[in-house]
């Protein structure tokens, strides 16, 4: 099965063996939950809703019938695909290249892009997850996460109220993070509509 997130959060997450969790996302509206368990039919991670959510469930027979019976439908599943490919090889690459403050910054201006997607705005986030669970994706201690977000506010960047976060700077953001102000992440549309439905290729006017 696949999982497209219709409304709310979840964190995906795998534990050890001794029982250490290592957080490895978090999805939101238009996200995709499952793309993991394709090459053996079986998922290798955990999920767990943050708050009130809803998802599309997609028997992945049905996605394959959908690609191979619409081009638009192929093209898109590829995308997508591959954007995921894209992501984690990018979170892997910061969790290995940059430091604490960059790590923040990145994650910030990535959930930033994601909420504006949706239509919703860029500058007023809510951080479902806990700081815990924040640094476990991230990469840092719990300490370190709380050091870096009032960092951010004490610079006037960021604005944090219990789980609202503004964002006020984001100049300063991307100066953090090693990116341009042109410089922007890999978007792909959900492959569902709001009722659940694979997508069509849209008609020229």
């Amino acid at each position: 099965m696949l999982y497209v997130v219709h409304c709310g959060t979840f964190k995906s997450f795998v534990m050890s063996l001794n029982g250490l969790i290592q957080v490895t996302g978090f999805q939101i509206a238009g996200d995709i939950v499952g793309l993991d368990g394709i090459s053996t039919g079986l998922h290798q991670t955990d999920v767990v809703a943050l708050e009130d959510t809803e998802v599309f469930v997609l028997p992945f027979l049905q996605c394959q019938q959908w690609s191979r019976e619409s081009a638009y439908g192929q093209r898109h599943l590829m995308r997508t695909l591959a954007h995921e490919i894209t992501r984690n090889r990018r979170h892997m690459l910061a969790l290995g290249t940059t430091r604490a403050e960059q790590r923040m910054a990145i994650f910030l201006l990535d959930l930033s892009q994601r909420h504006e997607r949706l239509g919703h705005s860029r500058f007023q986030l809510v951080l479902q997850m806990t700081r815990k669970d924040l640094g476990s994706y991230l990469g840092l201690t719990l300490e370190t996460v709380s050091r870096q977000l009032s960092r951010l506010q004490r610079e006037c960047i960021i604005q944090v109220q219990g789980k609202s976060l503004a964002l006020l700077d984001f100049a300063a953001l991307r100066r953090l993070a090693g990116v341009s102000s042109d410089c922007s992440s890999m978007t792909v549309d959900s492959i569902v509509d709001q009722k659940g439905n694979f997508l069509v290729a849209k008609r020229p006017t």
